[in-house]
C-alpha cells in the first residue's frame, strides 16, 4: 500500500476504523526515524496490546479500542520534520506529565525531543 492509499484508510464518512497501514506508514517516513516510530509503535502496542491499529482520519498511526468515545481512537503517533509527534488526548498528558516532561506540548501533540 502506497503512502497515499494508507492515508485514506479510514473513510471520513462513516468514520469506520479498518486495520492497517502502519507499516506502510513507518517505511514511507525518512529511514533515519523509522527505527524510533517502531519504538513507539512498540510501547503503544504493549500498554494496549488489544487495540486496533490503524492509520486514521488524521492520515496517521492510531490505535482504538470499540466503545471507546472519540470514534475509539485514543493515541497516534506521526513524523513531520524535524519532530517525531506523540498524540494523545489531553486527559492522558495530564496524567503522565512528569514522563512527558521533556517534550514540547501542543494541545495533546508532544514533540519528542
Amino acid at each position: 500500500m502506497a503512502k497515499q492509499e494508507a492515508l485514506k484508510v479510514m473513510s471520513s464518512s462513516n468514520k469506520k476504523i479498518i486495520p492497517g497501514g502502519v507499516d506502510e506508514y513507518v517505511h514511507a517516513c525518512p529511514e533515519e526515524v523509522q527505527d524510533k516510530l517502531v519504538l513507539i509503535r512498540a510501547a503503544i502496542r504493549e500498554v494496549a496490546p488489544d487495540a486496533v491499529e490503524t492509520v486514521s482520519y488524521f492520515g496517521i498511526p492510531g490505535y482504538s479500542y470499540e466503545g471507546y468515545d472519540y470514534s475509539g481512537m485514543f493515541a497516534w503517533f506521526s513524523y513531520k520534520k524535524p519532530y517525531i509527534r506523540l498524540h494523545v488526548r489531553p486527559p492522558v498528558g495530564e496524567e503522565h506529565i512528569d514522563e512527558l516532561a521533556g517534550c514540547k506540548n501542543y494541545q495533546g501533540n508532544y514533540r519528542l525531543p
